[in-house]
């Protein structure tokens, strides 16, 4: 099994992302999953009305 070099191991030169790309990209996710959630609760409540 073949070793990558420094760029496979730090695909970002090894450097954090700043605390507010960080607080960007986790609101965008929490976001999504509300959608989500919203998303499904409206496919449960359909499907369980329709199962009656």
């Amino acid at each position: 099994m073949g070793r990558g070099g420094p760029a496979d191991v730090f695909p970002d030169q090894g450097r954090l992302p700043s605390e507010e790309d960080e607080m960007r990209r986790l609101k965008h996710e929490l976001a999504r999953a509300q959608q989500e959630i919203a998303f499904l609760k409206s496919a449960a409540a359909y499907f369980a009305r329709e199962s009656r």
